[in-house]
């Protein structure tokens, strides 16, 4: 698969803007961090296990510059974000008023497949001041 997605990255021109990292996520967002890349990403796509979608959320928020966008799949989770019968279902309702919650972005539910959300770093000058 890691083949694959290095022959994408070529036949579409950008393999020398991208690094592919390989290996746990939490542990790949930590390093970024650690190596001084906060501010300075654009985008984020968060698409993984879904007990852990609150933490890559603020890590991917310390990563992107104000203005930048998290993308995250699967907020809607089949319609079992609202029961309380599956496990994954209430990771992911847990997460999504995590999301909403947060004073840093704004947000966007579109309706599609399992759910897909966009989130918008905001630009704070101050405590009282958001843009």
């Amino acid at each position: 698969m890691i083949d694959q997605v290095i022959k994408l990255f070529f036949s579409a021109g950008v393999a020398s803007k991208l690094q592919l990292m390989v290996g746990d996520a939490l542990d790949s967002l930590d390093d970024l961090r650690r190596k001084g890349h906060e501010g300075t990403f654009d985008f984020c796509y968060i698409d993984a296990d879904k007990k852990n979608y609150t933490t890559y959320f603020d890590q991917s928020l310390h990563l992107l510059k104000p203005g930048g966008v998290i993308a995250v799949d699967n907020t809607l989770y089949r319609g079992l974000v609202l029961g309380d019968a599956d496990k994954v279902g209430n990771w992911i309702n847990l997460a999504n008023k995590h999301f909403i919650e947060s004073r840093s972005v704004e947000g966007l539910l579109l309706n599609v497949g399992d759910g897909y959300s966009l989130f918008r770093k905001l630009h704070i000058y101050d405590k009282y001041t958001v843009i």
